[in-house]
């Protein structure tokens, strides 16, 4: 891999601000992260596009416990485009049972 001959790795079309990144970053290194409803969906959508599934895990947790009438409608589309199928039946129930 080009990887292991580089000393300067570039991601490319990766969509992500520098606080969450950060936290991407800090994650990989410590094991640890803040999940907050400022970063979370991009946390998701990293963990998603770089193969990182524990954090993904996470994320998805977090963003299926904030999952109310209000918010379904914005993060409907996240569960589909990142396969995350236990986010996706909890949109579903509350769309089924609140319309």
């Amino acid at each position: 891999m080009k990887e292991t001959r580089e000393s300067t790795i570039v991601l490319e079309n990766i969509q992500s601000t520098a606080a969450s990144f950060r936290d991407f970053l800090k994650y990989l290194y410590t094991d640890t992260v803040q999940i907050t409803e400022e970063n979370a969906i991009e946390l998701l959508l990293l963990a998603d596009e770089l193969g990182v599934q524990r954090l993904k895990d996470l994320a998805e947790d977090f963003l299926c416990n904030m999952v109310t009438a209000d918010t379904v409608c914005s993060l409907h589309a996240l569960p589909i485009q990142t396969q995350v199928l236990h986010c996706i039946q909890i949109c579903t129930c509350i769309i089924t049972y609140t319309w």
